[in-house]
């Protein structure tokens, strides 16, 4: 069993991989960070498994070309949060601010990553993409939805 240390460490190497793969559009590296199982609580939805997992990051997130930035980042026992500011070619005036919160397993693989936005504008981030991918976007009562808005009202 790893210490608790270990898994901090863990924690926060996965955080700070996660931001240097959707800067670098590096799917393959992004999915590896994942448990097979690994689920992602984003206001589009609960995406569980590897294969969700890529078709939500290859089929919209790395589309848009977002670049994150990252600010404080604090990490406990198996769950690292980090602040991170998210800005789009397609909305360059619109930054995006979040609050990612990775939980790792035993094995330093993220089981669950939640993130949660304080400015959340779903209109912006889907306007360049025609038509809408409203394929995946799968609203879920579990998912962190603090300005999301549901597929039907755009």
């Amino acid at each position: 069993m790893k210490s608790s240390s270990q898994l901090q460490e863990h924690a926060r190497a996965a955080a700070l991989t996660y931001v240097e793969c959707i800067n670098s559009k590096n799917l393959d590296k992004l999915l590896a960070l994942f448990a097979e199982d690994g689920v992602l609580n984003h206001p589009f939805g609960v995406f569980a498994g590897k294969a969700k997992l890529a078709e939500f990051y290859g089929g919209l997130i790395m589309l848009m070309d977002t670049q994150l930035s990252t600010g404080r980042i604090a990490a406990e026992g198996n769950v690292c949060s980090i602040e991170v500011v998210g800005r789009s070619p397609q909305a360059p005036d619109k930054a995006q601010y979040a609050v990612d919160v990775f939980e790792v397993n035993e094995q330093g693989l993220v089981k669950e990553l939640a993130i949660y936005y304080r400015n959340f504008d779903l209109k912006c981030c889907l306007s360049f993409l025609t038509p809408h991918p409203r394929h995946l976007l799968h609203v879920s009562p579990k998912a962190p939805t603090v300005g999301a808005l549901p597929p039907t009202s755009m």
